[in-house]
């Protein structure tokens, strides 16, 4: 194992892991809620400063964007894996967006888990289904990242979240071209 693995993946990789086995996703989100709330300062702080910097990058938005075009220009190919790819992505890195909205910053662990828990599962199945490149892909692993992100997405949509998150894509999206034209 090398030196230079760093701290925030590996943190994020191993409670992806944990939950994503977890059957029950209501075990999946106290296993979440304790984790969260056993967190030390320290790696909350190197959190809060990754997701800054993710939610300050207008590529992370670009990114949801360019996916929402490109299933909108290909929802006749809605059974094809390349599409189903793109697909999991969009839904996951929505999922991901939904943590720069200042109501995020406000909410208890006990209700973020009930959106992470099915995001983190989403995103674990994502990974097991890319392990072996785009010629292998596994599709009971990229359903199931599907399948987890829509129901994340569900209950970001419960939560209101969903109507603060395309109002937060609109206004970045606003910022950004604006700012490429000053």
């Amino acid at each position: 194992m090398s030196n230079n693995i760093d701290p925030i993946d590996q943190a994020f990789r191993n409670i992806m892991e944990k939950i994503y086995w977890i059957e029950d996703i209501d075990e999946a989100e106290k296993e979440l809620v304790k984790w969260l709330n056993k967190m030390d300062e320290d790696l909350k702080n190197l959190l809060l400063e990754r997701r800054k910097k993710y939610c300050g990058n207008p590529m992370s938005i670009m990114e949801v964007i360019g996916l929402q075009n490109y299933l909108d220009q290909n929802e006749e190919n809605r059974k094809d894996v390349e599409y189903r790819i793109a697909m999991a992505k969009e839904l996951i890195d929505m999922g991901l967006l939904l943590q720069c909205l200042q109501v995020w910053n406000d909410m208890e662990p006990k209700v973020k888990a009930k959106v992470l828990a099915p995001l983190y599962k989403a995103s674990y199945a994502y990974e097991l289904a890319l392990k072996n490149g785009l010629n292998e892909i596994d599709e009971t692993h990229l359903n199931k990242s599907i399948e987890m992100a829509e129901q994340a997405l569900e209950k970001a949509d419960d939560l209101g979240l969903l109507s603060e998150l395309r109002s937060y894509l609109e206004s970045s999206l606003g910022r950004f071209v604006s700012s490429t034209f000053n």
